[in-house]
């Protein structure tokens, strides 16, 4: 019986010290990532079967063919520019006052 209490109290301590060392290197790597956000570029090379495309990080404008994206974006609060409006469901439709573009099938 002493065996079984001596071995449950040895793998408590086991794991409380476990948890403490795991939060200090949680404190310390999260101030590497601190300097590391501050290294990031401003564009983006996107590399595809026809070239390589540098676009910004941050784009002004913004154009949406499928909807569920177009949700998604209005949900996180970003601008569009142009959809295409044939068929917006009645939950988007705050989003025709942009520009109408073409379907992808035009």
């Amino acid at each position: 019986m002493q065996k079984l209490r001596l071995i449950s109290i040895m793998f408590t301590l086991i794991f409380l010290l476990a948890a403490c060392g795991s939060a200090e290197e949680t404190s310390k790597s999260s101030g590497t990532e601190g300097e590391k956000t501050e290294e990031v570029a401003k564009e983006v090379k996107i590399k595809h079967e026809y070239g390589e495309v540098t676009i910004e990080k941050n784009p002004e404008k913004v154009v949406v063919f499928d909807f569920g994206v177009l949700d998604a974006l209005d949900t996180l609060g970003v601008d569009i520019t142009g959809l295409p409006q044939a068929i917006v469901p009645k939950t988007l439709e705050r989003n025709m006052q942009v520009l109408n573009i073409p379907t992808l099938e035009a």
